[in-house]
Order: C-alpha cells, then structure tokens, then sequence
C-alpha cells in the first residue's frame, strides 16, 4: 500500500528544505540571493542580472570582511575561493535532493512517476546551472597576493565601510 508520506519522503522533504536555506545564504557580494530571487521580497531581474555579474566578478565575503571575529578569514581565503566553497554546497545539496528523490519508494512520488522524472530534470537543470557558475570562478586567477587590488570592472561599491581593497 502507498503511503502519501514514507520515511524516504520524510528524507526528500528535509533535503529540499536544507536546500532552500543554502540559496538563501547565497550571497555575491554584499548582495544575497534571497533578495533578488523573490525569497525575501518583490524579485527583480534587474537586480537578479546584477547578482549574477556581481557574483561573476567579485565573488563573496564581503560581509565578513567587515566582520570583528571573521575579517581574518582573508588571510587565508580569497573572495573567489569563498564563492567556490558556497556554490560547491549547493550543488552538493542539489545532488541529496536528486538522490533523495530518486531513491522515492512506498511515498506519492513514486505513484506519479511522470511528475517524479519532471521534478527530477527541473533539479538537474538547476544544478547545471550552478556548476557552470562555479566553473567560471575557478577560471579566475585570483590570489591572496591580488585579491585586494582594483578589478578592471571597478570597486566594489555596494560596501559602504571597512572594506581593506
């Protein structure tokens, strides 16, 4: 007999919201994914496509940076590789919810098996997504010695003090 809500659904369901908080915790530099994407308020694509430059060009940690107990972290991580760290976690979190999902038996998912597949390709599409952004950090050249110099594309500006570049 199909339960609406096994033990592998249960799963399913905690993977999804772990899922969610790691794209809220998303941030590009002192902007956050949550904003621009209609989490947390109205969304806007304009905002959005600044997010994604943002992200593109100067990574994240810019809210630590200013931080008293975790400026520090500079010394040993640039922006980009803080960036990598976070996308890293949501394509890792992408790939327990795709498991998750697949791995659905004796649940309501499982008795819809068209839904299942569609649901299945949505979050694969978006994990794509992801690991081409991470791809595109890990082009960069950055370094601790050349983290802090003025990028061709400017400062910057959305931090408004304390910012050592």
């Amino acid at each position: 007999m199909m339960q609406p809500a096994g033990s592998d659904f249960a799963l399913f369901k905690h993977v999804l919201h772990l899922l969610v908080i790691c794209l809220s915790d998303l941030s590009a530099g002192t902007m956050q994914l949550s904003d621009v994407a209609g989490i947390n308020r109205q969304p806007s694509f304009k905002e959005f496509t600044q997010f994604l430059e943002t992200m593109e060009v100067y990574g994240t940690g810019y809210s630590e940076d200013v931080d008293y107990f975790k400026y520090n972290i500079r010394n040993t991580e640039t922006h980009t590789q803080a960036m990598i760290k976070q996308l890293e976690r949501v394509i890792q979190c992408y790939n327990l919810a795709i498991t998750s999902l697949d791995k659905q038996r004796d649940s309501v998912l499982d008795q819809m098996p068209t839904y299942k597949h569609h649901f299945m390709c949505l979050l694969s599409f978006q994990r794509a997504i992801f690991q081409k952004l991470m791809n595109i950090q890990k082009k960069k050249t950055e370094n601790l010695d050349n983290d802090y110099l003025i990028k061709p594309e400017g400062h910057l500006v959305l931090v408004t003090c304390g910012h050592r570049g």
